[in-house]
């Protein structure tokens, strides 16, 4: 035998041998988009009329043009996760309880969507900071983590999460675990000024 035949007899076993059994071919799923979470560091704000608190480097206050006599707003925006906290302050006058009824009523109308909600009392008397932070669970809650803080006799801060889309927490639950964790340690950091 040649080597031309023997070369030919190679490439024709070759050739038969892979015309076997092919594979089912998929298209490729698509793909999720990587979420960048940023550095863990704060920021001291002193510049708030009624209280000083540490936030997130990579938030902002803004301050907004008050709704009712009486109350000071603010929002505590996250642009990189396109959320705001609405902040709310208001000066008491012997209204702590009417108050804080008000914010319980505010998180328990989330009830029809939420799966869970686990509240949690904030007591720290030595800074005279009182209230509660109410976590709220469920995958089409439109405000996923809430709070009212007060020294109990003159200061009363409520804050609420919003994201700016329509909910769908399941796709977002790391953005918001972090926002929790941080305003968390923004709540902690509060200090009233006289």
């Amino acid at each position: 035998m040649t080597k031309n035949k023997l070369l030919l007899l190679v490439l024709l076993g070759v050739t038969l041998a892979s015309c076997g059994k092919r594979e089912q071919v998929y298209p490729k799923p698509y793909g999720f988009f990587r979420l960048q979470m940023p550095k863990d560091s704060f920021v001291y704000v002193d510049s708030l009329p009624f209280f000083t608190c540490s936030i997130p480097s990579y938030a902002h206050f803004e301050k907004k043009v008050p709704r009712e006599k009486n109350w000071y707003w603010w929002d505590l925006v996250f642009p990189s996760f396109k959320a705001k906290v609405n902040l709310s302050y208001r000066r008491m006058d012997k209204n702590f309880y009417q108050l804080s009824e008000e914010a319980r009523d505010f998180v328990y109308k989330h009830t029809q969507k939420a799966n869970r909600i686990q509240d949690t009392l904030i007591s720290f008397p030595e800074f005279c900071l009182y209230g509660m932070i109410y976590r709220i669970e469920g995958q089409y809650v439109a405000s996923p983590f809430q709070f009212f803080v007060s020294d109990s006799v003159y200061h009363y801060l409520r804050g609420a999460l919003y994201f700016e889309h329509v909910p769908n927490n399941d796709s977002i639950q790391p953005f918001i675990d972090r926002v929790r964790h941080d305003i968390e340690k923004c709540i902690f950091s509060i200090r009233w000024k006289k």
